[in-house]
């Protein structure tokens, strides 16, 4: 999520290069230098993202727009680069994603 505009969309990584953020609206605005953050959706109970509201993901480095297309993509930086991770803190108690499926009987 771009927490000024409120834009969601998939991000992916894409090896060494910058993640890629996509399938944004193209009627949301997408500026170089904004902070791109977990969004923390609840669409239900049981289906909601994986990730809580808010952990920095990293900065809009470029901005990719067709005049013609409902949808932009833009390159992210990342907040620190994924190699010089050194300590990764887990979080255990968030209730995220989506359900375990029961056994059937």
């Amino acid at each position: 999520e771009i927490a000024a505009s409120g834009a969601i969309g998939l991000l992916s990584g894409r090896g060494s290069n910058p993640l890629m953020f996509e399938d944004v609206d193209a009627l949301r605005e997408v500026t170089i230098g904004a902070a791109v953050t977990t969004s923390g959706i609840e669409l239900t109970p049981e289906l909601r993202s994986a990730f809580p509201r808010g952990l920095s993901i990293g900065t809009i480095a470029a901005v990719s727009a067709q005049a013609s297309s409902v949808l932009q993509s833009a390159d992210v930086t990342p907040t620190l680069p994924i190699d010089s991770i050194r300590t990764l803190l887990v979080i255990t108690n968030f209730r995220g994603g989506l359900p375990i499926p029961s056994a059937a009987p």
